[in-house]
């Protein structure tokens, strides 16, 4: 009888030492996965940030025309952030506004109301 009961002790040892092993697996696993996740949604951005960094923003300009037509970054915020930036420092340089003239697409719009 105490044999027995050692064993049924043993096994539900075992199967708690089992279910906890899975259960930091998964941890593990989930928080590898959140990692690659961050990890690829910047390396979208990696290009544009160091374009912009070095000051070279005719290859910026051309990065983010990229990120604008690409459905899956085309409609976040982060996107119209970092045009908006190039763009203005384009507007900004004399020697680039002549390359780049002011688009309609980007020209100001006018308030119906003044």
């Amino acid at each position: 009888m105490v044999l027995k009961i050692s064993n049924q002790l043993m096994i539900n040892l075992k199967q708690q030492i089992l279910n906890n092993k899975i259960h930091i697996m998964k941890k593990a696993f989930l928080s590898l996965l959140l990692a690659l996740s961050c990890f690829w949604a910047s390396a979208q951005y990696a290009g544009l940030t160091l374009y912009y960094t070095t000051g070279k923003m005719d290859d910026a300009k051309k990065e983010i025309d990229k990120l604008m037509i690409d459905p899956k970054t085309q409609d976040k915020a982060e996107t119209y952030l970092w045009k908006s930036n190039i763009y203005s420092e384009l507007y900004a340089d004399s020697s680039l506004t002549s390359k780049y003239p002011l688009r309609a697409s980007c020209a100001p719009v006018k308030d119906p109301f003044l």
